[in-house]
């Protein structure tokens, strides 16, 4: 790995304009959520070659100030490729990779209205990295992720109700192990797609999985066009879409961006997911995403999957896509 960044880059969807902040600390493979005027990216792995180590740091991005915030010890213990997702006042960062490649079942939770951060171990039934979170209403799912020691990916999803403050969990919530996988949510829906069963391997599964949080179910309803792991998701208020992604450490996949409609947000067979290949200028993988309900972006990812040259072929490509128009602009920022 190369230097670590400091470097966020923020744009402005209402005034289509770009601006720069600095992290107190550079950080890779670290998450992020927003809950209100506040976006707070937590973990990840700090340091110089040879000295890297996880980090239990946060930083605190108010919207409203343009000011970032650091806390040094926001995370119980220092872990990357962690999950989360906010309700509310809320914002829940749970699993993760630990010292000595330990996973973590704790999640860590920053209440937003009060800045006070709460940690709960064993929240999760089964200690896990990589895996996927997102939220609907009251409800928070983490889903996924590689346990210790392992290269089977996990079933199990761990689900918290903010309502009553309760957890619950399935350990064979998902059809397939997933690890390295996505998560987005659209109305009353969480979905779950791409990741590895089985690390080591190249992606099999195509299956997109979702969790109702009315109902309490899960039921496979749509499939992406390839299997690919690795991959970036957004909800745009009518779709989720799900980002281009590799088939294995070689094979760096197609361009091709599954949108997963909801014509109706009802049945789960009414679910239909197409395929655009035309609005990822360049194919590459390991991209961030985000969004509203005006624009969605793609941003950098690597283009050379070549041990050695995932780093150097970094990019600065920016796709953004208006979802009025549905319209992709391809951006080099820089």
């Amino acid at each position: 790995m190369t230097g670590i960044s400091n470097v966020v880059d923020i744009y402005d969807t209402t005034t289509n304009t770009w601006s720069t902040q600095t992290l107190t600390q550079a950080r890779a493979f670290a998450t992020g959520s927003a809950s209100g005027d506040y976006i707070v990216v937590a973990g990840g792995l700090g340091g110089t070659a040879n000295a890297y180590t996880q980090l239990s740091s946060a930083e605190i991005y108010n919207v409203a100030t343009n000011a970032i915030t650091y806390t040094a010890s926001a995370l119980s213990s220092g872990r990357q490729d962690l999950a989360s997702a906010s309700t509310g006042s809320l914002i829940l960062f749970g699993g993760g990779m630990g010292t000595s490649s330990t996973p973590s079942s704790t999640v860590d939770v920053l209440n937003v209205d009060t800045m006070t951060w709460t940690s709960y171990p064993n929240a999760l039934s089964v200690a896990r990295s990589d895996l996927a979170a997102a939220s609907s209403g009251s409800v928070v799912v983490f889903a996924g992720g590689l346990p210790a020691s392992g290269t089977v990916a996990s079933r199990a999803a761990d689900i918290f109700d903010a309502t009553t403050n309760t957890w619950t969990s399935n350990p064979n919530a998902l059809a397939t192990g997933k690890t390295d996988l996505t998560a987005s949510s659209l109305g009353s829906y969480i979905a779950f797609a791409g990741g590895l069963s089985t690390v080591g391997s190249p992606a099999t599964d195509t299956a997109v999985e979702v969790f109702d949080t009315t109902t309490k179910t899960w039921s496979v309803v749509s499939s992406l066009s390839t299997p690919k792991y690795g991959l970036a998701s957004v909800s745009t208020g009518t779709d989720i879409l799900f980002s281009p992604g590799p088939i294995s450490s070689t094979s760096l996949g197609s361009n091709g961006v599954d949108f997963l409609e909801f014509p109706a947000l009802i049945l789960p067979s009414e679910f239909t997911t197409i395929t655009d290949y035309n609005m990822i200028h360049l194919n590459r993988f390991g991209l961030a995403s985000a969004g509203n309900t005006v624009k969605s972006l793609f941003a950098g990812g690597s283009t050379n999957m070549t041990a050695g040259a995932v780093y150097a072929s970094a990019t600065v490509v920016v796709d953004v896509y208006d979802i009025a128009t549905k319209n992709t602009t391809l951006l080099n920022y820089q």
